[in-house]
């Protein structure tokens, strides 16, 4: 069975630059929702996410306190993580609190629910290969429970350490975030969005992981609205069992 939700806004962005050059000044732009204090905690994945959240929250004209959030991402701040391992084996007593605090999965979407001031639902998930599927499908169960709170789906993954891209490859630092509403709603924006057309389905030619390999994080698309409209047209992998499929439908629309 077919179900639509309605989309609106759109960001995408690309690896907003190492702490060092964030810290050398100007050139790379940072979430302007956040605080100073803010600023001066969060991690390279929180300024990625708030970036591209912001693109989809202003391009669709929703105030950011009226948001629920799902951030999702396979492998969160597997850098931060790497880092506190490396100091625990070598150097247990000089462990940072601060990196600890952002090395937990939910640290980007903590840093915007914070600095957006929102009081609705903030999740955090990771699924591995499926967590694009299976993120999305949380942000789509959110918005039926709750169809008068419009939610913001980021998905993001960051540059891994050297000694995990035999597994994972080296893309860039990518985030990209949309919003999902109801299908009755047209949004404060101009006029209704699109209708995300979604459907939860048996595997069909995909050929199941093998569980003893180990899972690479789903691509992400480029900051171009051709490949926007790829990463929400297609067949996803939501489980070794199960796809997630996505069809844009034009506005007004009904699903088929």
């Amino acid at each position: 069975m077919k179900e639509s939700v309605r989309l609106s806004g759109w960001g995408s962005v690309t690896d907003c630059g190492s702490p060092d050059q964030r810290m050398a000044g100007p050139g790379v732009d940072e979430p302007e929702i956040f605080t100073h204090a803010g600023l001066r905690h969060a991690t390279q994945a929180a300024r990625l996410c708030g970036l591209a959240a912001e693109q989809a929250r202003e391009g669709a004209g929703y105030p950011p306190e009226t948001l629920a959030c799902v951030f999702s991402s396979a492998l969160g701040e597997l850098e931060i993580t790497d880092q506190i391992c490396s100091t625990l084996a070598e150097q247990p007593l000089a462990l940072s609190p601060v990196l600890f605090h952002n090395s937990v999965h939910n640290a980007a979407s903590g840093y915007w629910a914070i600095a957006a001031q929102s009081r609705n639902p903030c999740r955090a998930v990771a699924a591995g290969p499926f967590s694009y599927a299976m993120g999305l499908l949380t942000a789509l169960g959110q918005v039926q429970a709750e169809p008068g709170t419009p939610v913001l789906y980021v998905y993001y993954e960051m540059t891994v350490p050297d000694r995990f891209r035999l597994v994972y490859g080296s893309p860039p630092a990518r985030a990209t975030a949309f919003i999902l509403a109801s299908a009755e709603s047209a949004g404060p924006g101009s006029g209704p969005g699109p209708l995300l057309v979604f459907e939860i389905a048996p595997c069909g030619t995909r050929k199941p992981r093998d569980p003893a390999t180990p899972g690479r994080p789903d691509p992400l698309p480029g900051t171009g609205r051709v490949e926007a409209l790829t990463f929400l047209n297609g067949t996803f992998p939501l489980s070794e069992e199960h796809d997630l499929s996505l069809a844009l439908s034009p506005c007004g629309s009904s699903p088929a």
